[in-house]
């Protein structure tokens, strides 16, 4: 019998940098970048980071709901699905801070009663698509992966047969204070493993991949190798220091999907900005790889469009499948690079033939995840 394949077989995106896969992609290749500022302070914080990046659909910001709207359609169209006479669709949707921010502006406009009581936007992106089948995740920044793991097992356990995979988030001020509060904001511009690096930017954005089962007849961007989800309860603020439990998530990504270290060429990064996040992540993949981890490219999109939170995950997959699709990688743009990450391949290039790209994705309170692209 024939392994089963789970392959990505369509991908939609709306960020701050592009709508849809080859603006996106268009902006990444030309280094753009979408910083804004901030020009209030949100009432009841001391908000010091006034810097964002914050997506607009014609002119507007968008709510969650047309973010995220907007990507699942631009997957579903990309991936040939017809939602319509198929069925046996699942959307799975994952999810961080919410729509707070909509909220926000509702109560700036008057009083309470101006706050729509319809706001499960679950329900409102599933009757859009028209989804019988539905399931919510919010592991905080990891939500789009945790998603993407779960649809992936309701496939292989043959309860659907695709799955609409949506990690989305919207810019708030309310989440922003709670970071600032934390001590692990940012300046002006996100810098994942920069000696400048502050602490994290903010973003909005909604990932979106539709995944099924493939055969090597099928078209499709990659197949999901494997994947894994750890929690290491060390604080609310990061993982384990050490690196210790995200390198067991490695480990057990790697093991499930028969993967040797020396075999991953590609690395998507999950790094923030934050230097205790960014150091952790190092560290852990020192423990699995070794000095080999200086022989493997890194794609790390947050220097260009943010912090998504619980979309992070996705964008930062959409990325690397672009990045191969384009036999393309991208220069992370950090410098100056902080000494101890010196001799990382951050520098772009072709992508690597052959082999796995394995991605991460973790977040406050110790959620840690991984996954393995086969292309």
């Amino acid at each position: 019998m024939s392994e089963r394949k789970i392959g990505v077989t369509g991908i939609g995106i709306a960020c701050s940098i592009g709508i849809g896969k080859n603006n996106f992609w268009d902006a990444i290749k030309d280094g753009y970048q979408d910083r804004q500022a901030d020009n209030e302070v949100f009432p009841g914080t001391d908000f010091k980071n006034k810097w964002f990046y914050n997506t607009y659909i014609n002119g507007q910001k968008p709510t969650i709901e047309e973010l995220a709207i907007t990507a699942c359609h631009e997957a579903i169209i990309d991936s040939g699905l017809d939602i319509e006479s198929e069925k046996s669709v699942g959307l799975y949707l994952g999810c961080a801070v919410g729509n707070i921010y909509k909220v926000e502006n509702q109560l700036k406009r008057g009083c309470h009663d101006t706050v729509d009581p319809f706001g499960f936007f679950i329900n409102k992106l599933a009757n859009n698509l028209l989804v019988n089948n539905i399931a919510f995740s919010t592991t905080a920044c990891v939500s789009g992966i945790t998603s993407l793991i779960r649809a992936i097992a309701d496939i292989k356990l043959k309860k659907i047969k695709r799955a609409i995979v949506c990690g989305v988030d919207s810019f708030s001020f309310t989440a922003m204070a709670c970071f600032n509060e934390a001590g692990v904001l940012g300046i002006q511009q996100a810098k994942p493993f920069g000696s400048e690096s502050k602490g994290l930017i903010g973003g909005s954005g909604a990932g979106v991949l539709v995944v099924e089962e493939v055969t090597d007849s099928n078209q499709y961007y990659c197949e999901i190798k494997s994947s894994s989800f750890r929690n290491d309860t060390y604080s609310l603020i990061s993982s384990s220091p050490d690196g210790s439990s995200m390198a067991e998530c490695i480990k057990k990504t790697l093991e499930i999907g028969y993967i040797l270290p020396d075999e991953v060429n590609v690395i998507i990064s999950n790094a923030t900005g934050m230097p205790i996040s960014d150091n952790m992540e190092f560290q852990a993949l020192k423990k699995i790889f070794g000095e080999s981890l200086y022989d493997k490219k890194i794609i790390n999109i947050k220097s260009q469009c943010g912090h998504t939170y619980g979309a992070s995950g996705l964008i930062s997959a959409i990325t690397g499948i672009l990045s191969n699709k384009n036999n393309s990688i991208i220069p992370i743009d950090i410098y100056p690079i902080s000494k101890e990450f010196s001799k990382l391949d951050i520098y772009g290039g072709e992508y690597p033939k052959g082999g796995y790209t394995l991605g991460l994705s973790y977040a406050s309170g110790g959620p840690n995840c991984t996954f393995s692209f086969k292309f």
